[in-house]
């Protein structure tokens, strides 16, 4: 009998007829005897009632290609039965014991009344766990050699339903008796080896009898919790194949089937990277059979290419580079015989996905980023971004359209009255990012948190790009749509991003994304990872990314290495370009017609860290300053200043750390104790202080940074060469912020700043200069913020000043030089207080000090107390009192008490179960407040005591009280008034 190519010449003797038949290719197709006509047919699917018989050709010969298994020192036969190759002897491997098993890793084994020649003659007889190797899979290999396993309780089925239960087929001549003897027409050969039949006692049973051969298929009982294993029984008198089920701890006899044609790589769920090199792997390939591999994205709908031809079907694996763009979350792998269309196997369903961003549709199907679809329709451009004819609705002497009251005039040192319209970013723009509770202590009485309005006032530049904006709406358009249009409604509803232009609510989005920028996550990540995160590391991040089905967008930024500038753009695909190059495929909303842009990663360079490059922005490539930013999920929250500690505003940063925010467009020198030197300088950034950051704004240009991470330490600051005629310099750590401003720059000039135990500035140059401190405290204890200004210092040169704060209430001005005057103003705001001391003529002697000792939350007395230490000696020398200026209390130049008894409504309402209640009252005096049920039944007492004059506030928790309606009243002198409210739990 030859076999070539599935090619079969063979010799049929049937009844003593013979017959023969050339070259016919069986296709698995079997052979029958027809009852009615004694014919020799081929047999198809459906026929049955005419068959006298059913035999496969190969049937009782050795398996095709491998007539024999040598495993463990001894030699098995193979034999075919039908589409399955058994083991033509029972198993016999492993030490023979005598005693209980143990799962020490090695196979052990019984013999018949522990006689090892009944091992030899019948194979071993095997504990279930020790025939599985404590492996519970069904199917498992078990003790079996490799490429075999132990049957699983299906594949004896097969056995028994291909032989119409025949079991004196399976069992060798000689074993068995009447109806139960042996034929062994099969060729499995079985022997009765008997049984160990009580784990205990070592009962051995049944040899010549009956043989019982281990499944791999168990189950846990569900009465009793124990293991039950399925097996095989061939008995000596019956001529029928069962199958029992049992305790696990029995002694049987193992027969091991070859594992059956299938493809075992991939598996099930699998996914594979397009542009990448996966191997195929298969089992049960035949010699001299040669086999052709396709592939399928679309369930098997369609087979559209052969990954290989004309494959040895017995070397078990092809290695395949997947194409570039193939992509399917239904893809199959078909393995074929070259000269038939008969399949050898298919695969399980798996996945071969890009590095690209995708997401999953309602079909199960991969939805991927397309540049042509999914980029927007506008640009990183001034006319789309930020035209006059938005920002000119920005008037900052007008109506703040949160508190609909005027935009303060004087708080947070008259921020609003110095505002421009077309700064950028804008107030609003800051207070939908960061919230009203960021930017507000009470919003209905116009009470701003000065924190939140200094900060504003160091972000708020000229417009130069929203490109970090831009990129992080692109990502929520494609990853969470939805939730995207939800939370903000006013965008254009959209199906392809790309037919989306620029109108107001785009530009309102883009803004109030772009806000992001200056909180934390991103502020921090961009500290952390500014120059620690190599090229090659944030390639191998984003491919990690860019594996999973719902990819997480990030947007990607980058620097200049070489000098001043930040871009951010939305990485959308990952490309093997050549061997050490991968190309990042981007969204560029800089150049949002360029539809190829692809930054370039050579993984080799840069001592195997990578370095990149990128040819719309020349020469801002090199070793670092390229990495991921916070998912663009991150966006539909809040962000924040790092810390958010009692006191609830974001912009309170850590203790260790100082942020320093110098004029936008003057040299800046940062030298700290041990002389190390961060500068910026014609456009150029030396960094080299230890931890120090330089944060530019990713905006698509180049720009100097607006910021300085800085860990705690003493510092000088030169400030010079400034182009604008004022500079303000501001410098925050932990709760404590310091600003110094002056006008009459020349760029001739320079400021010297100091910061140790306190902020100083000195004139090194021969004009006088004016000059501005600021200070302010944010009492997270009184959950309030405090402002000391002082203005109109006049600084000789050689002159120094110094303001350093004694705990969280006092400052000292501590001056060395020449006689001054200045002018002092006072801010308190919290919840319920805001407040305002001015004093515009206050003598400073030379070389004195002022210790400022503010009566915080009541300038109604109109004084404020400054201790003098003249010669700077620690001694005190005079008291000053100084008299409070501003004395009409309903001008927004001076405390903002109320002017009538009001009760606000609670916050929130329905609340569950606490809620906020707001109140003011025109004069010192007892408040009562109380709730009441519906009826009118007064059930709660919150508050009877004496309360200043001003803004309250109190909350209510009712925790221990039922959902329903209730109502609080006010009652103030001869003010009383209710209102209701709704608890819902």
């Amino acid at each position: 009998m030859i076999n070539k190519k599935r090619g079969i010449k063979m010799q049929i003797i049937l009844n003593s007829v013979f017959i023969f038949a050339s070259t016919i290719f069986i296709s698995a197709q079997s052979l029958y005897l027809n009852k009615n006509n004694g014919s020799i047919e081929r047999f198809f699917p459906g026929q049955g009632d005419n068959i006298l018989f059913s035999k496969k050709i190969t049937d009782g010969l050795p398996c095709p290609g491998l007539p024999t298994v040598t495993y463990e020192g001894k030699t098995y036969n193979t034999v075919q039965i039908g589409d399955q190759c058994w083991l033509k002897e029972n198993l016999d491997v492993g030490e023979m014991i005598i005693g209980n098993p143990v799962n020490n890793g090695i196979i052990e084994k019984w013999c018949y009344d522990d006689d090892p020649n009944n091992c030899d003659t019948y194979g071993g007889l095997y504990y279930w766990w020790e025939a599985v190797q404590y492996d519970t899979t069904s199917g498992t290999r078990g003790c079996c050699p490799e490429g075999w396993h132990i049957p699983t309780l299906a594949e004896f089925e097969t056995l028994k339903n291909y032989l119409n239960n025949d079991g004196n087929a399976l069992k060798a001549e000689g074993q068995g008796t009447g109806d139960g003897a042996g034929t062994n027409t099969t060729g499995f050969s079985a022997l009765l080896g008997g049984i160990n039949y009580n784990f205990t006692y070592y009962d051995y049973l049944g040899l010549g009898e009956e043989g019982n051969f281990w499944s791999s298929s168990s189950f846990i009982g569900s009465q009793n919790g124990w293991n039950y294993v399925y097996y095989m029984i061939l008995g000596s008198t019956s001529k029928d194949i069962i199958f029992d089920f049992y305790y696990d701890y029995f002694g049987m006899s193992v027969r091991c089937i070859k594992n059956g044609k299938k493809i075992t790589s991939p598996k099930a769920g699998d996914k594979w990277m397009s542009g990448e090199i996966d191997t195929i792997k298969w089992e049960g390939g035949e010699v001299d059979s040669l086999v052709d591999i396709e592939y399928s994205t679309d369930g098997g709908s369609t087979w559209p290419g052969f990954i290989g031809n004309f494959i040895p079907a017995d070397t078990g694996k092809w290695s395949w580079k997947i194409p570039e763009d193939l992509i399917g979350r239904k893809s199959l792998l078909r393995i074929k015989y070259h000269t038939s269309d008969e399949i050898f196997a298919v695969s399980d369903t798996f996945k071969i996905k890009p590095y690209i961003i995708t997401r999953v549709d309602q079909n199960g199907e991969y939805v991927k980023y397309d540049i042509n679809v999914y980029r927007w329709g506008f640009g990183n451009i001034q006319n789309d971004m930020w035209p006059e004819n938005w920002y000119k609705q920005f008037d900052y002497t007008g109506i703040d359209p949160i508190t609909n009251q005027q935009y303060s005039l004087w708080q947070g040192d008259s921020v609003f009255s110095k505002a421009k319209s077309e700064d950028f970013v804008d107030w609003m723009s800051i207070v939908n990012a960061y919230g009203e509770n960021a930017c507000y202590f009470y919003k209905s009485w116009g009470i701003y948190m000065p924190s939140a309005l200094l900060k504003w006032k160091e972000f708020r530049k000229n417009w130069i790009g929203s490109c970090f904006g831009i990129a992080g709406t692109n990502e929520l358009a494609f990853e969470r749509r939805d939730e995207f249009l939800n939370k903000y409604p006013a965008f254009p509803k959209f199906q392809n991003p790309v037919d989306v232009k620029s109108d107001t609510s785009v530009i309102k989005t883009i803004t109030e994304i772009h806000a992001h920028v200056y909180g934390d996550p991103t502020r921090r990540l961009h500290i952390e990872n500014w120059l620690s995160k190599t090229p090659n590391q944030t390639l191998n991040e984003l491919k990690d990314i860019l594996k999973e089905d719902n990819t997480i967008t990030r947007s990607l930024t980058f620097w200049e290495n070489n000098g001043s500038g930040g871009h951010t753009v939305t990485p959308y695909k990952v490309n093997k370009v050549s061997k050490n190059i991968w190309g990042i495929s981007i969204y560029d909303n800089e150049y949002s017609n360029d539809l190829t842009a692809s930054i370039q990663i050579n993984m080799t360079e840069n001592s195997g860290n990578g370095n990149w490059n990128y040819s719309n922005f020349p020469n801002w490539g090199g070793p670092e300053k390229l990495i991921l930013e916070p998912p663009a999920a991150t966006y539909l929250d809040k962000p924040i200043f790092l810390k958010n500690a009692a006191h609830k505003s974001p912009f309170l940063i850590d203790e260790d750390e100082i942020n320093f925010y110098p004029t936008y467009d003057t040299d800046v020198e940062i030298i700290d104790k041990l002389g190390n030197v961060t500068e910026y300088k014609s456009g150029k950034i030396e960094n080299k202080i230890p931890g120090a950051v330089p944060l530019i704004l990713p905006t698509g240009n180049e720009s100097p940074p607006y910021c300085y991470y800085l860990p705690k330490n003493d510092y000088a600051i030169i400030i010079n060469n400034s182009s604008s005629s004022s500079v303000s310099e501001y410098l925050d750590n932990g709760n404590k912020s310091y600003l110094f401003e002056r006008g009459g720059v020349t760029q001739t000039q320079s400021d010297n700043l100091y910061f140790n135990e306190g902020f100083s500035v000195s004139n090194h140059d021969p004009e006088l200069k004016n000059i501005k401190l600021l200070n302010l405290i944010i009492d997270t204890t009184a959950s309030a913020e405090k402002l000391f200004i002082l203005r109109s210092l006049d600084m000789a040169q050689n002159d120094s000043v110094k303001i350093v704060n004694q705990e969280n209430t006092n400052l000292d001005l501590i001056s060395h030089g020449s006689q001054k005057n200045y002018q002092i103003e006072l801010e308190f705001a919290s919840e319920v207080t805001l407040s305002r001391f001015v004093n515009d003529n206050i003598n400073l002697s030379a070389n004195t000090t002022h210790k400022i000792v503010p009566n915080w939350g009541d300038f109604a007395d109109l004084t404020l107390t400054i201790y003098v230490d003249e010669g700077n000696n620690g001694s005190i020398d005079n008291t000053l009192i100084v008299q409070n200026q501003v004395t009409n209390i309903n001008q927004d130049q001076g405390s903002l008490f109320p002017t009538e008894y009001k009760l606000e409504q609670n916050y929130p309402n329905p609340f569950n179960p606490t809620t906020t209640i707001g109140f003011g009252i025109m004069e010192k005096g007892n408040v009562r407040m109380s709730v009441l049920n519906i009826l009118g039944e007064e059930i709660k007492v919150l508050l009877n005591e004496e309360k200043e004059a001003g803004h309250h506030s109190i909350d209510f928790n009712g925790s221990d009280l039922p959902s329903g309606v209730y109502f609080y009243q006010l009652r103030a002198g001869n003010f009383i008034d209710t209102k209701k409210m709704l608890l819902l739990k």
